[in-house]
């Protein structure tokens, strides 16, 4: 798991994420507007704050997420195209789309990272 969660990273990071290209989601035009992406979770804002590492995905702290067993629990990523922008491009996640490192313990927040992959439509 930890292997599969480093290529996942490598492969955005190196720019050669063609898998995640094919799924659509922010264009690299909107990347260079975008001024922030927060998580929103239950559709309520956190103060979970997301790098953005492509045009279609980013990392945030893995204990800004509920453990997997709630699955109640609804994830957006919210982008904002400028300070006074009050109306964020809204991205709904899919479980299959967070991806926690293998070695994250929530008590000692060791390897306190998660990769999210947008889906390829805006949710506005």
């Amino acid at each position: 798991l930890l292997l599969a969660f480093i290529a996942l990273a490598v492969r955005v990071f190196a720019g050669s994420n063609a898998h995640l290209e094919k799924r659509g989601g922010v264009s690299a035009a909107m990347m260079l507007n975008i001024k922030g992406a927060a998580l929103a979770k239950n559709g309520v804002l956190t103060s979970c704050e997301i790098a953005l590492i492509g045009e279609t995905a980013g990392l945030v702290s893995a204990n800004c997420l509920d453990s997997p067993e709630s699955s109640n629990t609804s994830y957006e990523v919210l982008m904002y195209k400028s300070d006074n922008d009050f109306k964020p491009v809204r991205y709904a996640l899919e479980k299959s789309d967070i991806h926690v490192h293998p070695g994250y313990d929530s008590k000692t927040l060791v390897y306190n990272l998660a990769v999210i992959e947008f889906n390829k439509d805006a949710t506005d």
